[in-house]
């Protein structure tokens, strides 16, 4: 791993002690150092394959046989392979081999990580992520993966005219110290005014706003949920956007027609530009910029499929389906066909002359903008509190349980083996991002209730939301 690139992935991660101490000397550090090698190098890749369908579709068989081939170390493809009829042969496998292979599901990889580790553990981060069924599930990325990300979410946003270094209004999950009295920070090295999603009361709303103006912001960034609240204090307030503003970038859920006006009556004449992403960094889209609703997969984050009941890619539009890709950017842990749980309509299938830009429409995010609802009626985005971290190492599922504005009751069952410290723990870190707009307490329990359907809610909401 480069020096710089290292550096750059501990500040983003460094308690904000640190990050206040250097902060404002990384200033002084020009822009193309702070972004580093690899950052640039993923960018040439990225841009190459945005005008050549040739070097895309070599690029994607060189990658998909070298991941091919690391998988050989695995326990678990090493399974997969000798249980594929016909066998698989690294050398030969293109990407038509992949419908012969399993698609992967989430309850493949829960307990049986090692099974798919493939490179030294010790150059892996352990990731976990929630979803709408509150079964948490762990995974290792590479440690390394950040600039070689971002360079992709920089090409996407580079859409709506955005540049490196253009400051943000920042309204998702990041932690901000004494957020209950101070609910916003500047962090000049990122160029970020990070915004409390969990205190969005109209007193802090019309903070915000001054904020967003105060610091001539260019780009507002966060949950489509929070950035809707904000649009609508904007409009009933009257408030003036700074000529500064450019453009929106919604992320981490399904953005709504309403938002989207919301936006645009808030924000008139900036472009909204939102992306799908995922936390196991296997694909990632941008919206069209000439059809609205329609996400374009990059084709060298990863290999992306839309498929049926049965597992088939689908190739005809306007068939819907289930999202399942295979993973280019993150290789210590390939996840080969994974399975997202997130739905979508094809658009146009990937092929040469689209430069193999997968299109889909009416995506379903995992995330379905659950609320939890503040002490002051305050709402709380659910997709802020997804933890990423090995807090929820015990937790084998969980559901957020709220009759009371202000309080919540997280059920959770347990893992066989937990300690009274996991759980507080986990807790402890949900109530240390969402502050002190929402007390939490935790139940273990044996079981949660499911619906008539079967599934298992996240949040079971009680209280009413919206107008009446």
């Amino acid at each position: 791993m480069r020096l710089v690139d290292a550096a750059r992935g501990y500040y983003s991660r460094a308690p904000w002690w640190v990050r206040r101490l250097v902060g404002r000397s990384l200033t002084l550090v020009p822009l193309r150092a702070r972004l580093g090698r690899s950052y640039f190098d993923t960018l040439e890749l990225v841009e190459r394959g945005s005008r050549d369908p040739d070097f895309v579709r070599e690029y994607r068989r060189d990658a998909l046989r070298e991941i091919i081939s690391s998988c050989s170390a695995s326990a678990h493809y090493s399974r997969v392979f000798a249980a594929t009829p016909g066998g698989v042969d690294a050398a030969t496998f293109d990407e038509g081999d992949l419908a012969r292979l399993p698609i992967l599901q989430k309850s493949d990889v829960r307990g049986h990580l090692e099974d798919f580790v493939t490179t030294d553990i010790k150059n892996l981060d352990m990731i976990t992520t929630g979803g709408t069924s509150g079964i948490p599930t762990e995974f290792y990325l590479d440690s390394d993966r950040g600039p070689r990300e971002w360079a992709f979410i920089n090409h996407i946003w580079s859409k709506g005219g955005y540049r490196p270094g253009d400051r943000r209004a920042v309204l998702r999950g990041v932690w901000i110290r004494d957020a209950a009295t101070q609910p916003w920070e500047f962090d000049p090295a990122l160029n970020e005014l990070r915004l409390s999603p969990f205190h969005m009361t109209p007193e802090t709303l019309d903070l915000y706003l001054s904020l967003i103006t105060k610091f001539s912001v260019r780009f507002i960034h966060g949950y489509p949920s929070a950035i809707s609240i904000l649009a609508s204090r904007a409009i009933a307030t009257g408030w003036d956007p700074p000529e500064s503003l450019t453009g929106v970038l919604p992320i981490s859920e399904s953005m709504f027609d309403h938002q989207r006006c919301l936006c645009r009556e808030a924000f008139p004449g900036v472009g909204i530009l939102p992306f799908y992403g995922l936390s196991e960094k296997v694909a990632i889209a941008g919206e069209s910029r000439t059809e609205e609703g329609v996400c374009e997969f990059e084709p060298l984050y990863g290999i992306t499929e839309l498929v049926d009941d049965e597992g088939v890619s689908i190739q005809m539009p306007g068939l819907r389906g289930r999202i399942v890709s295979t993973g280019l950017i993150s290789r210590g842990m390939p996840l080969i066909r994974y399975d997202t749980d997130d739905m979508g309509t094809l658009v146009s299938p990937a092929m040469h002359s689209n430069g193999y830009r997968l299109a889909v429409k009416g995506i379903v995010s995992r995330w379905n903008q659950s609320y939890l609802v503040g002490k002051h009626g305050e709402l709380i985005s659910m997709a802020a509190i997804n933890i990423h971290s090995t807090a929820s190492v015990s937790v084998q599922e969980v559901q957020f349980y709220q009759d009371v504005a202000g309080e919540v009751t997280i059920y959770i069952v347990a893992r066989s083996d937990y300690r009274d410290e996991d759980i507080e723990d986990y807790v402890s870190e949900i109530q240390k991002k969402v502050g002190t707009a929402v007390v939490f307490r935790a139940e273990v329990v044996d079981e949660i209730a499911t619906t008539s359907r079967g599934k298992r809610r996240l949040v079971d909401q009680r209280l009413r939301i919206g107008p009446e």
